[in-house]
């Protein structure tokens, strides 16, 4: 399959999209803040048809399944949609401005409709074309949607309750880093509680953006290898599917942890 982003624009730099470059009536804004170039909001109908469009590039290269990372938001949040559809549905809603506070759970609500609106629309094109839609959820807690709702917008759950989502894959978690692996088993027991019918992936990341394995060596004391095998055991204890690696660096994973994931790779289930 393929893997995509949340982002067009990586930050801003020089990998800003150029269909965003030339639509600037679109481009994303804070409250009371200049438009930003780095990203077109979801607000507007027109940007959500580009973004589909762009599905069928990946549809041509075959391939049954298409990741979507949530995890790489290009600075993306809800903090900037304060765009002239948003601001408007808000005003005719609660008869007032805005709100300055962003994280406002109405305000979240409202964002999360376009959002969601358009991870049904993204799912619907995938199913068509009989694509598996899988989606990257991050910085998971147990019982903890307001956090994620914060990041996203996105109902997760929603989403694979009612089928949108063929697959969940949990790019890292938040655990207490007191109790590592028991944090860490409930946040995955949480998850897979409200699947609905979704396969669940899991990580073995060394990356450490987000808490990765380098993160529960030093929670723990325990070696790299030491921590990839527990996280493939406890992923597979759990019932999930697999777990999926993260790999930005060339060399990033050591031959040790390399031969852990290979074993684990190889077992049956």
């Amino acid at each position: 399959g393929i893997h995509t982003t949340w982002e067009e624009n990586h930050w801003c730099a020089e990998l800003v999209s150029n269909w965003t470059l030339r639509h600037p009536e679109y481009w994303s804004c804070k409250r009371g803040a200049l438009p930003w170039m780095g990203t077109c909001s979801i607000a507007y109908p027109e940007v959500v048809a580009h973004k589909l469009e762009t599905l069928e590039e990946r549809f041509a290269f075959g391939g049954d399944t298409i990741f979507l990372d949530l995890l790489r938001n290009g600075d993306w949040d809800p903090m900037r949609e304060y765009v002239k559809p948003v601001t408007d549905e808000w005003r005719r809603l609660y008869a007032c401005e805005p709100p300055q506070d962003w994280t406002d759970p109405r305000w979240l609500k409202l964002v999360g409709r376009h959002v969601n609106g358009y991870l049904r629309k993204f799912a619907a094109k995938c199913h068509e074309r009989g694509v598996r839609f899988v989606l990257g959820i991050q910085r998971v807690k147990a019982g903890d949607d307001f956090a994620w709702a914060r990041e996203f917008a996105v109902d997760w759950k929603g989403l694979a309750k009612d089928g949108t989502l063929d697959g969940i894959v949990v790019m890292n978690v938040y655990p207490d880093w007191k109790d590592p692996w028991g944090s860490t088993r409930r946040i995955y027991e949480d998850v897979m509680e409200n699947r609905g019918k979704c396969d669940v992936y899991f990580h073995a990341s060394m990356y450490d953006y987000r808490p990765g394995i380098p993160s529960y060596c030093k929670w723990t004391g325990e070696t790299p290898a030491q921590v990839a095998k527990r996280l493939c055991d406890l992923a597979k204890e759990v019932g999930g599917k697999g777990v999926i690696l993260e790999c930005v660096d060339y060399g990033n994973y050591p031959s040790e942890v390399n031969e852990v994931l290979k074993a684990a790779g190889k077992e049956k289930r």
